[in-house]
């Protein structure tokens, strides 16, 4: 597992400038799932142990999770990434953080929305930088659903072999709000 050890620099002034802006309508948006594996949650909190920041989910793990799911995420697509981690499991204790390298990786492959159980560490002076806040959302404009239960999709997804579906999200729509109720739906 690669740490992300890019730093505060690197992530306000990316290797390329990332920008998602005009690229879809209206459209309905198609979502993939990507697990990550046990073996990958395994590393990671392996390495959480040495003192050296670890994430989780880097662009390896990504490309990884689409061969082994044999869905190739493209552009406009929602992407919902699964680590089998929940903030009731250890609330205070170590969090898995998504990498610059998968952000990338997102921007890359245009996901227009990016929902998952694993969100951004909050700040403090050891954590590797909030790449899915500070990069993601506020470069690239990509909306994010962080901290979702999605362990119910992952099983059915399992179940059925099919790792694609139809992405709908249901907002409240509040004037000048940053940050909104939803309710993300997989549709089969």
């Amino acid at each position: 597992m690669k740490t992300d050890n890019d730093g505060d620099e690197q992530m306000r002034s990316p290797r390329r400038p990332l920008t998602n802006r005009g690229r879809w309508g209206a459209d309905d948006d198609r979502g993939t799932l990507n697990f990550i594996t046990a073996a990958v949650r395994a590393r990671a909190v392996a390495e959480a142990t040495t003192g050296r920041v670890v994430s989780t989910v880097t662009a390896e793990d990504l490309t990884a999770a689409e061969k082994r799911q044999a869905v190739r995420v493209e552009s406009g697509d929602a992407l919902v990434v699964r680590t089998g981690w929940t903030g009731a499991d250890d609330p205070f204790g170590p969090l898995p953080t998504t990498s610059l390298s998968a952000v990338e990786w997102m921007a890359d492959r245009e996901v227009a929305l990016y929902a998952g159980d694993t969100g951004d560490k909050l700040p403090e002076p050891t954590a590797a930088p909030p790449v899915l806040h500070e990069v993601a959302l506020a470069q690239l404009g990509m909306p994010l659903i962080d901290c979702v239960n999605v362990t119910a999709l992952a099983r059915f997804c399992a179940e059925t072999g099919r790792y694609s579906f139809l992405f709908v999200l249901g907002t409240i729509p509040l004037r000048g709000a940053t940050g909104l109720p939803a309710n993300p739906l997989a549709i089969f």
